[in-house]
């Protein structure tokens, strides 16, 4: 190789670091810090952690990591952080809050967010079982033509989805809204050497309404025995 030609690749190794280092920057739309480094041989995907919900059930924080090799070999993987607060409406993302100052997860824990996900089963190799307020959700995954995941609470769909990649392993985790109107599904998502995540609002059904109490009964009158009349004398 001449030394032209070596300084070539130099130059190309450099700009390609700096690259990688604008797109870190890119990819914190509302506030970042520099989180604990991933083990080294964790794979190589996007993760999330939820930091929770709001008491008014309008706002959800959480993290979203992203792992990728370096673009020069013999270095070490970049993780590309997005630490997000974002608003939640009809079950929907609707946009983003407030700054965080650079620690949604502190944040979130100052402001009393509620973390509580709702009890799961596993039913068989392609079906979760949710309780939320003792009502059953449902959540099918369906590999036909491509993956997809369907969410019911009963004959009502919640949610629909399909998968842009073929996943051998799903893990999810939902995390009702305080007011247990909304929820937040996370999937933890295995290709078999990727592992994804993803996170999907979504409406929960309103609560059966109580039965209504019966109105007591009005109380009956003592029957009395009608007074035989005296007759006149």
């Amino acid at each position: 190789m001449t030394h032209a030609g070596g300084l070539r690749r130099l130059a190309r190794a450099a700009l390609a670091a700096a690259s990688a280092a604008l797109t870190v920057a890119a990819l914190l739309p509302v506030s970042a810090r520099a989180l604990p480094p991933a083990p080294a041989d964790a794979p190589y995907g996007s993760r999330i952690a939820f930091w929770g919900w709001s008491n008014d059930s309008r706002w959800i924080a959480y993290t979203r990591t992203r792992r990728r090799p370096a673009p020069v070999r013999h270095q070490e993987p970049i993780d590309e952080v997005q630490l997000m607060h974002r608003q939640v409406k009809g079950g929907e993302l609707t946009g983003f809050g407030t700054m965080t100052g650079g620690d949604v997860e502190a944040w979130a824990r100052a402001h009393d967010y509620v973390v509580g996900p709702a009890r799961v089963t596993r039913e068989n190799d392609e079906s979760w079982r949710f309780v939320v307020d003792g009502r059953p959700i449902e959540l099918a995954v369906r590999v036909a033509d491509g993956v997809s995941f369907t969410v019911r609470a009963g004959d009502e769909v919640l949610l629909e989805h399909r998968f842009d990649k073929v996943y051998v392993g799903v893990t999810p985790a939902l995390y009702p809204s305080p007011d247990r109107r909304q929820a937040i599904l996370i999937l933890s998502l295995d290709t078999g050497w990727i592992i994804d995540a993803g996170l999907y609002p979504l409406k929960l059904p309103p609560p059966p309404a109580a039965p209504a109490a019966e109105a007591p009964a009005p109380a009956r009158e003592a029957a009395t025995k009608p007074e035989t009349p005296t007759p006149p004398r």
